[in-house]
């Protein structure tokens, strides 16, 4: 999808208005296993915080800009339909 495409069908501007973020930036996102991920950031990151349950190695995981980590499964849900930021430390994901 374009920002056009977006746009014309109405999610451009309903994300604005209620500050979350589109699917289809969503589906852009890079989705990882826990274990690819780097030793300092599975150490101090080793429990998703919207859940609150343990990462296992083969769990699916977002790494958002901010180096938070999150169940692929919990952070969809919050940035489609509760904020445009991240839980932890309130960065936006997009501006």
């Amino acid at each position: 999808f374009s920002v056009i495409d977006m746009i014309l069908d109405g999610s451009f501007s309903r994300n604005i208005v209620s500050n979350t973020v589109p699917q289809e930036v969503l589906n852009q996102m890079n989705i990882q296993t826990f274990e690819s991920l780097t030793e300092e950031i599975k150490q101090k990151f080793n429990t998703c915080v919207i859940c609150s349950e343990n990462f296992d190695d083969k769990d699916k995981v977002k790494l958002l800009k901010c180096s938070h980590v999150y169940h692929d499964e919990c952070i969809d849900p919050w940035l489609l339909n509760h904020a445009n930021k991240c839980p932890i430390c309130k960065k936006k994901l997009i501006n």
